[in-house]
């Protein structure tokens, strides 16, 4: 009985610990340089001179090329 009382124990703590691990939202809104996250919103002005933001680009394919000439 002892035995079986411990193996439900170790079962629930086990289980207990792995679930809220594994339980995601699927909506982040962590913000950063890691895969899954966020990019930070930006506005900056095209060759055209005209205003564009990253977020109203959401759903469509993003490259972002800063470069400087110094």
């Amino acid at each position: 009985m002892l035995r079986k009382d411990i193996v439900v124990a170790l079962a629930l703590t086990l289980l207990l610990t792995l679930i809220p691990g594994c339980a995601g939202t699927g909506n982040s809104t962590e913000y950063g340089n890691h895969v899954g996250n966020l990019a930070y919103d930006f506005t900056l002005k095209d060759m055209d001179g005209n205003t564009v933001t990253l977020s109203s680009l959401v759903g469509q394919p993003v490259m972002v090329n800063f470069w400087d000439t110094t």
